[in-house]
């Protein structure tokens, strides 16, 4: 199965979707965890050849 949208965290592929809501979800949750430990991470959703 190929990904469409993938979520990266500092760059490094962590996800991969087909979905791009599943992915926007995804990483807003990862985004939220990220900012109540105190983390300065950034996550990126990148598309893929649709």
């Amino acid at each position: 199965m190929e990904f469409t949208y993938t979520v990266t965290k500092n760059g490094k592929l962590i996800a991969g979707f087909t979905n791009y809501v599943d992915a926007c979800t995804y990483k807003d949750i990862l985004v939220n965890i990220s900012r109540m430990a105190g983390c300065n991470d950034k996550f990126k959703i990148e598309v893929h050849s649709e």
